[in-house]
């Protein structure tokens, strides 16, 4: 279940039976809900909690636009202007 994500992403998008069949796939050894148990709290089953295990590097996929991204979604640093205060000029 680690290289699903890689598997679909090699995938030709005509093959769309396909692509459904391996994304609903699950081991042998897991018993999975009945979905249509009444009152069902999906956010209450343990399995929840486990994060799911990718093994595809996907940030070596974005090649140069990486550095660019993390710069635009992390947060900016305020420097203090002189005189005081690292806000924005009055």
């Amino acid at each position: 279940h680690r290289h699903i994500f890689t598997l679909c992403d090699v995938m030709p998008p005509s093959c769309i039976q396909m692509r459904n069949l391996i994304l609903s796939a699950f081991p042998r050894n897991m018993r999975l809900p009945d979905p249509f148990t009444p009152n069902l709290k999906v956010d209450l089953l343990p399995e929840i909690s486990e994060p799911p295990q990718v093994s595809a590097d996907y940030s070596a996929q974005l090649g140069p636009v990486k550095d660019d991204l993390d710069r635009l979604l992390t947060p900016a640093v305020s420097t203090p202007r002189p005189g005081g205060g690292g806000g924005p000029p009055p």
